[in-house]
């Protein structure tokens, strides 16, 4: 049972990854699109996908991220 839910939790955390790399790269487009915007500017990109994340509350169920501390700017 153990074995199952780790697979099912990692299989979670992966599709997570997918859809922060995703947003990520758009979010990385519009940067490149809006470079004196100081309102996209003054955010990292990993903080933007964060704050999509949690607006749409996909990120309910993946704390790991923020107690692993995973940030890279």
């Amino acid at each position: 049972m153990d074995k199952i839910l780790l697979q099912v939790n990692s299989a979670r955390h992966n599709s997570l990854l997918r859809l922060v790399w995703s947003i990520t790269i758009n979010i990385q487009r519009a940067q490149f699109s809006f470079k004196q915007s100081d309102k996209i500017g003054h955010f990292c990109r990993f903080h933007m996908s964060l704050i999509f994340l949690l607006k749409t509350k996909s990120f309910e169920n993946c704390s790991w991220h923020l107690t692993k501390g995973i940030h890279y700017h």
